[in-house]
């Protein structure tokens, strides 16, 4: 996809978005909503812009192969430091906490 194709889909899913967020649903009934519930969220670490990111990384992983959705992912966290420390960290607990279970699970 061409950086003008990107465009037009960035700008049609802020559009989506807007007008979502201008005429809220009463129930949640798809992933939009989902992100508009989070945005709206004091403690959410989503941003629109990370938000619109997020969802066209979504829509594009779903009609290109995995190699290209995982250089999305890539681009995605290497612009979002933030996002790849957080990561980091969840990694590395859970890490811990798996070795710890096993251990315990399976002392001798």
């Amino acid at each position: 996809m061409n950086s003008q194709g990107r465009k037009k889909a960035m700008r049609m899913l802020k559009n989506q978005l807007q007008e979502r967020r201008a005429n809220p649903r009463k129930y949640r009934s798809d992933f939009f909503d989902y992100v508009l519930e989070e945005l709206q969220e004091d403690r959410g670490i989503l941003t629109e812009e990370i938000a619109l990111d997020l969802m066209f990384v979504l829509l594009f992983a779903s009609f290109e192969t995995t190699s290209l959705a995982l250089t999305l992912a890539v681009k995605f966290l290497s612009d979002n430091p933030l996002v790849l420390k957080k990561l980091t960290v969840c990694e590395k607990f859970i890490k811990n906490c798996i070795s710890k279970i096993f251990h315990f699970c399976f002392k001798t």
